[in-house]
């Protein structure tokens, strides 16, 4: 069920925010480039492959313009709700969260080898009371 938890030890909010920087500085480039391709005073092949060339940066741009939106929203969403998980758990709002999934990953670990040590234990028991059960039976036929 917590399966989830050890990938997040691995991504952290400041990677994700250079890599949406990156995003966009990627898009603003792009921007520029169609900017200028389109520039009425640029001379122009006006050829079929020039055309179909603007078309389809314009769509790629237009698409990527969505997906670096949503990225950022995104982004500022798991902002929000790790700085309300810092809250609810009562960690300092500074907290990294390699510090804070790494805490959890820990605890989800060492809860997962004390639940088989129960498991192992109870299983033991129920065979030791088996036994015991068995070995009444016999007594009581004898």
């Amino acid at each position: 069920e917590m399966g989830h938890v050890e990938p997040a030890t691995k991504v952290t909010l400041p990677l994700l925010q250079s890599d949406l920087k990156g995003l966009e500085t990627g898009f603003q480039t792009i921007s520029k480039l169609l900017q200028s391709l389109n520039n009425p005073d640029k001379p122009s092949t006006g050829g079929k492959t020039e055309t179909l060339f603007l078309q389809k940066l314009q769509e790629f741009a237009e698409q990527a313009q969505k997906n670096v939106k949503k990225v950022k929203e995104d982004i500022t969403k798991a902002e929000s709700e790790y700085q309300g998980l810092l809250e609810l758990y009562g960690e300092p709002k500074d907290k990294t969260s390699e510090e804070f999934f790494g805490m959890i990953l820990g605890f989800v670990k060492l809860y997962e080898a004390v639940s088989k040590d129960n498991q192992r234990e109870r299983e033991k028991e129920e065979k030791a009371r088996k036994r015991a059960e068995q070995q009444a039976a016999r007594k009581a036929q004898s």
